[in-house]
């Protein structure tokens, strides 16, 4: 554009994939043949549910290409038959009138006894510059959640990672000291990174409006809510500081991520529950496990199978 050649502003695109959809979000529409646009897209709805009986010999799989495996997407093109967008079979799928839409699923897509709860954690890299204004963005996170989930119990962790391992806080409340937060500190970041607690342990449980009548406990949640992260803010700056000396391996704390090492914690964290966790970084992972080699280097050897499998 005329301004980004002309100006000094940086511009960038920040995009999410596979982000969460609003329940009020109206799906954009595809081309239907025949026709200019889908008919009744502009009334605003949720994503639409779709149930499939007859796809791949499974009644509760998502409609797939017979050839190559690909989900239908709103690209299979329509003729007679659909066309697979990505090895160009004809296959059998039917067309879909909307940009997003959800399958009821089941068999072997079902892979937990129990439907996974909302568990939330966020693994922040130490070395990101400014990474206090994180934590009320996180606080703002769980308010909505708060408001808006309609499970009993919505859980909201953080976790805080370095070259000295990955310190988790616990929240704890006492009649005579009130509450604090002290850490946890799991040190293995190079090997086989594991949650050393159950998640319930070190994570903070909100209660939501849908699921008490009881305002005053929301009120008290949102309390909690506050108070922790204040409290985490308040015991962060020791471990900021220790980055300004040599870690285990001979390397100054701020020389190296290991965004790798988070996502393998986290992973563990979450291995029976279910949920969902963020890694907020600001560089690849380069040192323990999950290492991202610099491809601008020509002398790196391929990444060694362990480190492929961690983002597989």
């Amino acid at each position: 554009s005329t301004h980004s050649q002309s100006g000094d502003l940086p511009i960038a695109l920040l995009c999410n994939p596979l982000a969460v959809v609003s329940a009020d979000v109206s799906p954009r529409p595809r081309m239907l043949p025949g026709a200019t646009e889908a008919e009744g897209w502009a009334a605003v709805m949720r994503v639409p549910l779709v149930e499939n009986n007859t796809t791949n010999n499974n009644d509760s799989a998502p409609p797939r290409c017979h050839k190559c495996n690909a989900y239908a997407n709103p690209f299979f093109h329509v003729n007679e038959q659909s066309e697979c967008n990505f090895c160009n079979a004809r296959t059998d799928v039917p067309a879909t009138a909307h940009g997003t839409i959800e399958y009821v699923v089941g068999g072997p897509y079902v892979t937990r006894s129990t439907p996974v709860q909302p568990s939330f954690v966020y693994a922040l890299d130490l070395t990101t510059p400014h990474l206090e204004s994180y934590l009320p963005m996180i606080e703002q996170v769980g308010l909505s959640m708060i408001h808006t989930a309609l499970s009993a119990h919505v859980k909201i962790a953080i976790v805080f990672v370095s070259s000295f391992g990955i310190y988790l806080p616990r929240y704890r409340e006492s009649e005579n000291e009130g509450a604090t937060v002290n850490f946890v500190v799991m040190s293995d970041i190079t090997e086989d990174p594991f949650c050393p607690l159950p998640f319930d342990e070190w994570s903070l449980k909100l209660p939501t409006a849908h699921s008490t009548q009881e305002s005053h406990i929301v009120n008290t949640t949102i309390g909690r809510l506050k108070e922790y992260i204040s409290l985490i803010q308040k015991e962060l700056k020791p471990l900021v500081k220790q980055l300004d000396t040599k870690n285990p391996y001979n390397k100054m704390g701020h020389a190296n991520s290991c965004g790798g090492a988070a996502l393998a914690f986290v992973a563990d964290a979450l291995k029976e529950s279910g949920g969902r966790g963020t890694l907020i970084s600001w560089r690849r992972p380069s040192l323990g496990v999950g290492t991202i080699r610099d491809r601008e280097r020509r002398s790196i050897k391929r990444y060694q199978k362990e480190e492929r499998q961690l983002y597989v």
